[in-house]
């Protein structure tokens, strides 16, 4: 029974090593998978300093004008830019600490820290009435009038309304407003600098509604004369049910289609109006029956991940938003677990990762890891996760893996590095993934110069009889390899001495010259190193003779290209599988 390896694969721990197909692996570490050849990952590179230090636990690239700016923060935060694409102010909304917070671009340039200059999200409306005064008019009939007026930003975000204040005159008199608050910006809003007054007006098929009367464009004056005519008011008022989002528990910001932004506050999911994340409408709240673990949107989606099922919840208007418990008992373990992955949302449970589409949710890890296996990785609350092109990139306390859900029976990869990371960040824009290592931001697979050292741990081939094998050919682009190999363990350990085994994800890792591929190839008869290879082309080459053994495996270690692996008993047996 030749062995034959050809579009390499990677590991399916819940299977055991003697009944995985040809192409898969005991072990995958730095092995990237995506083409079939086993090829390696290139190194990390370092584009930044974080400026709160180590311990970052959430990070988000700003770029403007031509400058990154790298936001930060030791706990978990969540971020997403203006859904008005014309937004001239350039605004990043966030939450973290319990709030939910807003800032612009522009206002980042040579400050210390990031995010420099934000404020709390929502403009609070005005909580005392206005006073009314009537006078003069000629009209015999006499009109009741109500008033209310809003505060604005100095970004053009409007709260909703004060509380309303009547009176009785002639509706061509002069009515004199006064009591118009001035906003003293007490909560670390964004600043008021102008008030917008309404008052009611009946239009002829007998509705009465709130319409502009006029906007004071100062955060000073306190009255207001009112002599408009009704045919000349303006808009009706947009705000009657605008709120500020809840503080102090307030988790989650997740942008949605059509413009809508959601957080939540406990079991409640709350919805911005479209385009406007300021206004928070209290009749849109959504409440679900167990306590929010995290919020993740698949378009007009919405995944509820939670310490119990989870819910979906669909619309195109947060005023009519559909809810789907989703009966799959998987409680969601991590808030930075959950990723949108193409049409679907990833989060990590106790048993492994679920995904949800719309309409289903099933735990997609299933055949790959039994639960005991999924605990070994430590999984737990501070797992965190990203999607790297449309996998799964997760990283715990002490393991790091690419999981990619497209695959039948799924492909896992590992990944080791001198230190582990505390946060990741998938850059939607750049198509970049990066990694928070000490205070240092590094690219993920962006050093072009350095590749990662991989090892290739294959399935055990069990043969029907004790066999030997004779020949082996390895189909790679490895030439002279380099005196030795810096391997896990140290600098001063040689290949031969075989200490990759014993690889820990946290150790030493090596890298090696992208410009100089290096292979070894390894072989194991019942478990025990029979032949070492240093790969230095693609001949045919002699194995050890004299045993006999049922159950072989091989590894490869190093940073080339390798398309095919041959091993056979004979010459001639390597001739007719046509190599």
């Amino acid at each position: 029974m030749p062995i034959v390896t050809t579009g390499f694969a990677g590991t399916v721990p819940r299977t055991s090593a003697k009944l995985l197909q040809n192409n898969q692996s005991q072990t995958a570490l730095n092995c990237r998978l995506t083409s079939g050849d086993l090829e390696p990952w290139r190194s990390t590179s370092t584009v930044g300093t974080f400026t709160k230090g180590s311990g970052v636990k959430s990070f988000y690239r700003v770029p403007y004008n031509g400058t990154d700016y790298w936001f930060n923060w030791l706990s978990e935060t969540e971020v997403v830019q203006s859904p008005v694409v014309t937004d001239t102010h350039k605004r990043i909304y966030f939450t973290t600490g319990g709030n939910a917070y807003v800032c612009r671009r522009q206002d980042q340039v040579a400050q210390a820290d990031f995010p420099a200059n934000y404020y709390l999200l929502g403009v609070t409306a005005p909580d005392t009435a206005p006073v009314i005064t009537p006078s003069g008019g000629t009209v015999s009939t006499s009109t009741t009038r109500a008033y209310v007026y809003t505060f604005v930003s100095q970004w053009g975000e409007e709260s909703g309304p004060s509380p309303a204040a009547e009176a009785v005159g002639n509706s061509d008199g002069t009515w004199d407003v006064s009591g118009i608050l001035t906003c003293a910006n007490a909560l670390s809003e964004v600043p008021v600098t102008a008030r917008r007054l309404y008052r009611t007006a009946t239009a002829s098929d007998g509705t009465t509604a709130y319409q502009l009367v006029t906007e004071i464009e100062d955060n000073v004056t306190t009255t207001y004369s009112d002599t408009v005519p009704d045919l000349l008011l303006g808009e009706t008022l947009p705000t009657v049910s605008y709120t500020p989002p809840p503080r102090g528990s307030t988790y989650g910001l997740t942008l949605m289609g059509n413009g809508i932004v959601a957080l939540f506050d406990g079991k409640d999911v709350w919805f911005s109006e479209p385009y406007k994340p300021h206004a928070w409408p209290i009749d849109y709240i959504k409440t679900v029956e167990f306590d929010i673990v995290g919020l993740g949107a698949i378009g007009n989606a919405l995944v509820v991940a939670t310490t119990g099922d989870p819910t979906l919840m669909t619309g195109a208007d947060p005023a009519g938003i559909t809810e789907q418990k989703l009966d799959v008992n998987q409680p969601c373990l991590s808030r930075r677990s959950i990723v949108p992955i193409g049409d679907a949302v990833a989060y990590a449970s106790a048993d492994g990762i679920v995904i949800v589409n719309v309409g289903q949710a099933t735990l997609a890890t299933r055949n790959l890891y039994t639960r005991e296996e999924w605990a070994d990785l430590n999984v737990g609350s501070t797992m965190f996760a990203c999607r790297y092109d449309q996998g799964y990139l997760f990283n715990t306390n002490t393991d790091s893996v690419l999981w990619w859900p497209q695959e039948q029976l799924g492909m896992l990869t590992s990944f080791s590095y001198d230190d582990m990371p505390t946060a990741s960040y998938s850059d939607y824009e750049t198509n970049a993934v990066y990694f928070a290592i000490g205070s240092s931001i590094t690219a993920f697979n962006a050093d072009i110069t350095t590749n990662l050292t991989y090892l290739y741990k294959s399935r055990i081939y069990t043969a029907q009889k004790p066999v030997n094998y004779g020949w082996a050919k390895i189909d790679s682009n490895a030439g002279t390899p380099a005196s030795s190999l810096d391997l896990p363990g140290g600098p001063d350990d040689v290949i031969d001495e075989g200490g990759i085994n014993e690889l820990a994800m946290n150790g030493y890792v090596s890298t090696v010259a992208a410009t100089s591929p290096a292979l070894t190839f390894k072989l194991y008869a019942d478990d025990v190193l029979k032949h070492t290879q240093v790969v230095t082309g693609t001949n045919p080459f002699r194995l050890p003779s004299g045993f006999k053994a049922e159950h072989w495996h091989y590894e490869l270690i190093g940073n080339s290209e390798v398309h095919a692996v041959y091993v056979t008993e004979t010459m001639q047996e390597l001739k007719s599988i046509g190599v």
